[in-house]
């Protein structure tokens, strides 16, 4: 079975929804000798190690939007897409990661042109920006394009429930829609005894009677890198860890207590995890972040905000959750997460708690074997009815 899979970015370049599609190529080749995937992505980033009986097709771009404005929005080049159009009509299933993108776009038409069946995974719900336009811009994006995909895809996976619940709300699926959190390596990411957390604190240089907040993801606006930086100066016996890269650099801070990773590999992002007291998920949008799945398979608890919190319904309360959107934001998460660091009894308690939440919902098999399921299936009948 040959596999388009589209994403923006490969996962060199450490967004959610990259590494997201990228853990799906590795599980599906490692769990099914049938499958076969050629990855189409931007060009920009090193394409990924060690995914068995998978071909890449980096894409010429134009990535001046993310340069200038921290925002994620690829171009393609016109011989690129015609390398895309080919790809297309040498596939068994296409699968676009998000609706909005350009190259999933043109992915989209070109199946719809060539009839192949079509996959979308969507990621994420509403992303809140601070400037009005874009807001507007991205909402107006999702009420007409993701309409149209959605309502165009043979099949539609959610990563999270209350994504579903937004798109459900104005879109008529072709088949039922699933929910699929991708899942993680239970022999990669897992917690590890106390001695062990100490080791590799004193590894990474971190004091043992410290308390380590951690933040994994892109250093942009949409990951609410913005409110962290506000929240530092009220936590001077903190450390303050940063894994990923972007605008925001917090090496640029100057505030003593912060150490950045910025070339982290998994490794090492695991030990950053196992080394943490708290991951901080200050993103306002609505989607279920990759980065709380991996913190809770490596035992670490999250403080997250409601968007990501009410995403997974089943995690609720191993979370701790506080608004992100009120006036008085950063005082409501610097009273909350004083509360929280105060609380050692009750962090080291979640830990052995949050890991086995996390191993027994986020299998990475089990999620692969839902989305193999779903390919096989369209690629035998290709056509499903629209419902009702």
């Amino acid at each position: 079975m040959k596999i388009l899979l589209v994403t923006h970015y490969y996962p060199s370049h450490k967004g959610g929804i990259e590494i997201y599609a990228g853990r799906l190529a590795q599980y599906l080749t490692d769990a099914f000798s049938d499958t076969e995937i050629q990855w189409a992505a931007s060009d920009i980033d090193a394409r990924p190690d060690g995914i068995a009986r998978t071909a890449y097709l980096p894409m010429r771009t134009m990535n001046f939007s993310e340069r200038i404005f921290g925002i994620a929005y690829p171009l393609w080049s016109i011989r690129s897409l015609k390398r895309l159009y080919g790809a297309v009509k040498d596939a068994d299933i296409v699968n676009l990661h998000h609706h909005a993108y350009m190259g999933n776009i043109a992915a989209f038409v070109f199946s719809r042109i060539n009839k192949k069946p079509i996959v979308v995974t969507e990621h994420v719900g509403k992303v809140p920006y601070k400037n009005i336009f874009i807001n507007a811009l991205s909402a107006l994006a999702s009420s007409i394009l993701g309409k149209y995909i959605l309502e165009g895809a043979d099949s539609v996976i959610f990563c999270s429930g209350i994504v579903r619940e937004r798109f459900s709300g104005f879109c008529k699926f072709k088949s039922k829609p699933a929910i699929i959190p991708i899942g993680v390596d239970p022999s990669v990411f897992s917690p590890v005894d106390p001695i062990r957390r100490k080791e590799i604190r004193a590894y990474l240089g971190i004091p043992e009677d410290k308390k380590v907040v951690l933040f994994a993801g892109r250093f942009v606006e949409v990951k609410g890198i913005d409110k962290i930086k506000k929240m530092i100066p009220f936590f001077q016996n903190v450390i303050w860890v940063f894994s990923g890269w972007g605008k925001a650099d917090p090496d640029k801070w100057g505030f003593p207590n912060v150490k950045v990773y910025k070339k982290s590999g998994i490794p090492l992002l695991v030990s950053l995890y196992r080394a943490a007291d708290l991951l901080l998920v200050p993103d306002a949008g609505e989607g279920f972040p990759l980065v709380i799945q991996e913190s809770m398979a490596c035992g670490t608890p999250v403080m997250a905000a409601p968007g990501s919190v009410n995403a997974y319904a089943q995690a609720r309360d191993l979370l701790f959750c506080e608004s992100i959107d009120a006036k008085n934001a950063t005082d409501k998460w610097v009273r909350k997460l004083e509360k929280i660091l105060q609380d050692t009894s009750r962090l080291e308690e979640l830990r052995p708690q949050v890991a086995s939440f996390a191993k027994q919902h986020w299998d990475r098999k089990a999620c692969a074997a839902k989305y193999y399921e779903i390919f096989k299936n369209l690629r035998n009948h290709p056509f499903v009815p629209r419902q009702s």
